[in-house]
């Protein structure tokens, strides 16, 4: 059910900004900025007490003595992939489908309760405000993974509307000849909140850069992919707008924000942050306190934290509570296909979705034109599987780009043993070795 509203202008409305729930949840936000330590944690506590109770309504956690957090064991996405409904919770409202990005090629599918849906689209406003942006919807632009034409469409507009002041913009479009496009639609549509992907925003910001500036734009919001280093003072000097960065992920277990390079700062009222060491870093864990539908204890996001040389026990407390800052994440890069013309293919993640009967699915760029989509079946797969994958390909990818598909009983892995969804492999023999093997 809300899965169609998102599809109709009133989703906002019905589902995201419910009148009295969204008011209740921005009031619940501006009090927690108020409170000291104690108080959040005191805050923290309360929430997860539900949590827990939730958690013994799952297959997952039932019969487990789960007296607090540190009693759950930690959780991989190994641990969930396959089994995403051992973890979900019925409460008998409708509920949201999400998925993972599928780094490794196979995405989670996942549940958003109703009431975590209010409360990130009241975060995200509260953070917005706070910025000097509107304090509701405003006029907004989204410049991430949408396919708003086919790919091969030549003529304008790159653009169009899904509520009134909400326009969805094309990165898949977005070249150096079609720049002078965006630049009048932007100029006329003046948007007070431009959402985008750090690898879209930033081709967009390079163009305006070789135009000389862009045009002004009131704020930018970034999240889903790791923001270049730089690219905030680029947007600055490009369209005179501030960038908010918002880390999260599919799972949406834990959640921080920041207005300035290297300095980001926990959400305490999203979810509970925690800092595991392992050989490779500082693992960021995180359980929602949100989320009723998809109970996941102490997450392995995957994200490495920074936390800087000043790790003491009490700064992690602070840091954990949103009370002091840390460095951002380590690791979260941003995937997109790099193009001859200059422009990208981004949303790759989209490209798995859907694709029953896939174990893993990653792309791989083998020329300046090329693609292999290097699949690894699992049970189910069939015609259905590859009809799947190549029609959400389709999606991102015009028709000039040469796409291979090979099924193979294994996943392409990096040298560090990681098979992610996109591998540039141009240049790289040896793994494109790996996939010459293949199946069919």
């Amino acid at each position: 059910m809300l899965n169609a509203l998102r599809r109709s202008p009133l989703f906002d409305a019905l589902a995201r900004r419910p009148p009295v729930v969204y008011a209740r949840a921005r009031r619940a936000i501006e009090a927690v900025d108020a409170m000291n330590a104690g108080q959040r944690e005191e805050m923290q506590a309360r929430l997860l007490r539900r949590v827990l109770a939730d958690a013994g309504e799952t297959r997952a956690y039932s019969g487990l003595p789960l007296g607090g957090l540190d009693a759950a064991p930690v959780l991989r996405k190994d641990n969930v992939r396959g089994g995403e409904d051992l973890f979900a919770r019925s409460s008998g409202l409708p509920q949201a489908a999400a998925a993972t990005g599928g780094t490794t090629g196979t995405p989670l599918r996942l549940l958003r309760s109703p009431g975590q849906i209010v409360f990130e689209q009241a975060l995200v406003d509260h953070l917005v405000a706070q910025a000097g942006g509107p304090a509701g919807a405003g006029r907004v632009v989204v410049l991430r993974g949408d396919a708003i034409k086919p790919v091969d469409a030549a003529a304008p507009p790159f653009w169009r509307s899904t509520a009134p002041d909400r326009m969805l913009l094309s990165a898949h479009h977005l070249t150096p000849a079609n720049y002078p496009h965006y630049e009048a639609f932007l100029a006329s549509f003046r948007p007070q909140v431009l959402h985008a992907y750090p690898s879209a925003l930033e081709l967009l910001t390079r163009f305006a850069e070789d135009a000389g500036g862009g045009p002004r734009i009131g704020l930018v919001f970034t999240s889903s992919e790791q923001l270049p280093a730089g690219l905030r003072a680029r947007v600055k000097r490009a369209f005179g707008a501030d960038l908010i960065d918002f880390y999260g992920q599919a799972e949406r277990v834990c959640a921080a924000w920041s207005l300035r390079d290297g300095e980001y700062w926990f959400r305490p009222d999203y979810g509970v942050a925690e800092v595991l060491a392992e050989d490779d870093g500082l693992h960021l864990l995180g359980t929602s306190l949100r989320n009723r539908a998809q109970i996941l204890l102490r997450y392995d996001t995957g994200d490495l934290v920074d936390l800087g040389r000043d790790d003491t026990p009490e700064r992690r407390r602070l840091v954990r509570l949103g009370l002091a800052p840390f460095g951002g994440m380590i690791g979260r890069q941003s995937e997109y296909i790099a193009l001859p013309d200059g422009s990208r293919i981004i949303g790759l993640n989209h490209v798995p979705r859907g694709a029953d009967g896939a174990a893993s699915v990653q792309i791989l760029q083998i020329g300046p034109s090329r693609i292999r989509v290097h699949v690894t079946p699992a049970t189910g797969y069939g015609d259905h599987t590859r009809a799947t994958v190549l029609a959400n390909l389709r999606q991102k990818a015009p028709s000039s780009i040469e796409v291979e598909y090979v099924t193979a009983r294994q996943p392409v892995r990096l040298p560090n043993g990681k098979a992610p969804l996109f591998i540039d492999a141009r240049g790289r023999p040896e793994l494109l070795a790996r996939t010459e093997h293949a199946l069919a």
